[in-house]
Protein backbone atom coordinates (compact mmCIF):
# COMPACT_ATOMS: atom_id res chain seq x y z
CA UNK A 1 0.00 0.00 0.00
CA UNK A 2 1.46 3.34 -1.01
CA UNK A 3 0.49 6.80 0.00
CA UNK A 4 1.21 9.88 -2.01
CA UNK A 5 1.51 13.47 -0.98
CA UNK A 6 -0.94 15.53 -2.96
CA UNK A 7 -0.80 19.30 -3.05
CA UNK A 8 -3.57 21.44 -4.38
CA UNK A 9 -2.97 23.37 -7.58
CA UNK A 10 -5.00 26.48 -6.84
CA UNK A 11 -4.79 29.58 -4.72
CA UNK A 12 -2.00 29.47 -2.12
CA UNK A 13 -0.39 26.33 -3.54
CA UNK A 14 -0.67 27.17 -7.22
CA UNK A 15 2.41 26.15 -9.20
CA UNK A 16 4.91 28.94 -9.50
CA UNK A 17 7.77 30.68 -7.86
CA UNK A 18 8.65 29.52 -4.33
CA UNK A 19 5.88 26.92 -4.21
CA UNK A 20 8.04 24.86 -1.87
CA UNK A 21 8.22 27.76 0.60
CA UNK A 22 4.48 28.38 0.38
CA UNK A 23 3.87 24.67 0.95
CA UNK A 24 6.12 24.73 4.02
CA UNK A 25 4.29 27.75 5.43
CA UNK A 26 0.99 26.00 4.71
CA UNK A 27 2.25 22.90 6.56
CA UNK A 28 3.04 24.89 9.70
CA UNK A 29 -0.18 26.89 9.48
CA UNK A 30 -2.29 23.78 9.01
CA UNK A 31 -0.58 22.05 11.93
CA UNK A 32 -1.16 25.10 14.15
CA UNK A 33 -4.83 25.22 13.10
CA UNK A 34 -5.34 21.53 13.88
CA UNK A 35 -3.67 21.85 17.29
CA UNK A 36 -5.71 24.94 18.12
CA UNK A 37 -9.03 23.38 17.09
CA UNK A 38 -8.27 20.18 19.01
CA UNK A 39 -7.37 22.02 22.21
CA UNK A 40 -10.28 24.47 22.07
CA UNK A 41 -12.75 21.64 21.45
CA UNK A 42 -11.26 19.47 24.22
CA UNK A 43 -11.27 22.30 26.72
CA UNK A 44 -14.84 23.21 25.79
CA UNK A 45 -16.07 19.64 26.23
CA UNK A 46 -14.35 19.26 29.59
CA UNK A 47 -15.69 22.58 30.85
CA UNK A 48 -19.20 21.73 29.63
CA UNK A 49 -18.96 18.32 31.28
CA UNK A 50 -17.95 19.88 34.60
CA UNK A 51 -20.75 22.44 34.31
CA UNK A 52 -23.34 19.74 33.64
CA UNK A 53 -22.07 17.74 36.63
CA UNK A 54 -22.28 20.82 38.85
CA UNK A 55 -18.55 20.78 39.50
CA UNK A 56 -15.84 23.38 39.07
CA UNK A 57 -13.41 22.82 36.21
CA UNK A 58 -9.87 22.92 37.54
CA UNK A 59 -7.71 21.14 34.96
CA UNK A 60 -7.86 18.53 32.24
CA UNK A 61 -6.00 16.03 34.41
CA UNK A 62 -8.56 16.35 37.21
CA UNK A 63 -11.51 15.72 34.88
CA UNK A 64 -13.29 12.35 35.06
CA UNK A 65 -12.00 9.67 32.70
CA UNK A 66 -15.30 9.48 30.79
CA UNK A 67 -15.26 13.23 30.17
CA UNK A 68 -11.64 13.07 28.95
CA UNK A 69 -12.50 10.22 26.57
CA UNK A 70 -15.47 12.15 25.20
CA UNK A 71 -13.28 15.24 24.84
CA UNK A 72 -10.66 13.32 22.84
CA UNK A 73 -13.28 11.80 20.54
CA UNK A 74 -15.08 15.09 19.88
CA UNK A 75 -11.81 17.02 19.57
CA UNK A 76 -10.41 14.53 17.07
CA UNK A 77 -13.52 14.79 14.92
CA UNK A 78 -13.42 18.60 15.14
CA UNK A 79 -9.75 18.61 14.14
CA UNK A 80 -10.40 16.35 11.14
CA UNK A 81 -13.28 18.60 10.10
CA UNK A 82 -11.11 21.70 10.39
CA UNK A 83 -8.40 19.97 8.34
CA UNK A 84 -10.88 19.02 5.61
CA UNK A 85 -12.30 22.55 5.45
CA UNK A 86 -8.85 24.16 5.38
CA UNK A 87 -7.69 21.85 2.59
CA UNK A 88 -10.88 22.57 0.65
CA UNK A 89 -10.54 26.34 0.89
CA UNK A 90 -6.77 26.75 0.64
CA UNK A 91 -5.72 23.92 -1.66
CA UNK A 92 -9.01 23.68 -3.59
CA UNK A 93 -9.07 19.88 -3.39
CA UNK A 94 -11.01 17.27 -1.46
CA UNK A 95 -9.17 15.75 1.51
CA UNK A 96 -8.95 12.29 -0.05
CA UNK A 97 -6.52 11.18 2.65
CA UNK A 98 -9.46 11.18 5.07
CA UNK A 99 -11.51 8.77 2.94
CA UNK A 100 -12.95 5.83 4.85
CA UNK A 101 -11.73 3.36 2.21
CA UNK A 102 -8.26 3.43 3.77
CA UNK A 103 -9.54 3.13 7.32
CA UNK A 104 -9.63 -0.64 7.82
CA UNK A 105 -6.33 -1.54 6.13
CA UNK A 106 -4.51 1.33 7.85
CA UNK A 107 -6.10 0.53 11.21
CA UNK A 108 -5.20 -3.15 10.94
CA UNK A 109 -1.63 -2.32 9.93
CA UNK A 110 -1.27 0.24 12.71
CA UNK A 111 -2.62 -2.11 15.36
CA UNK A 112 -0.38 -4.94 14.16
CA UNK A 113 2.71 -2.72 14.05
CA UNK A 114 1.92 -1.17 17.45
CA UNK A 115 1.37 -4.59 19.01
CA UNK A 116 4.60 -5.88 17.53
CA UNK A 117 6.59 -2.89 18.83
CA UNK A 118 5.15 -3.18 22.33
CA UNK A 119 5.88 -6.93 22.32
CA UNK A 120 9.46 -6.28 21.23
CA UNK A 121 10.00 -3.60 23.87
CA UNK A 122 8.56 -5.73 26.70
CA UNK A 123 10.52 -8.74 25.39
CA UNK A 124 13.79 -6.82 25.51
CA UNK A 125 13.02 -5.49 29.00
CA UNK A 126 12.09 -9.01 30.19
CA UNK A 127 15.13 -10.67 28.63
CA UNK A 128 17.41 -8.07 30.24
CA UNK A 129 15.84 -8.80 33.62
CA UNK A 130 14.45 -5.30 34.05
CA UNK A 131 10.83 -6.42 34.37
CA UNK A 132 9.11 -9.49 35.73
CA UNK A 133 5.98 -10.81 34.08
CA UNK A 134 3.72 -12.67 36.47
CA UNK A 135 0.07 -13.53 36.98
CA UNK A 136 -1.31 -12.99 40.44
CA UNK A 137 -3.95 -15.41 41.60
CA UNK A 138 -7.23 -13.82 42.49
CA UNK A 139 -6.45 -10.51 40.74
CA UNK A 140 -9.63 -9.47 38.89
CA UNK A 141 -7.60 -7.23 36.53
CA UNK A 142 -5.58 -10.07 35.00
Amino acid sequence: MTASIVLGHARWLAPGKLRWARALIWLFGLAALCILVFNVAADSILRLSALMAGETFTSRADSPAAARLLAVIVSSLAMLGAYALAVHFVERRPAEELALGWLLPDLAGGLALGGLLITLIIGVLWSAGWVAIEVRAGNPHC
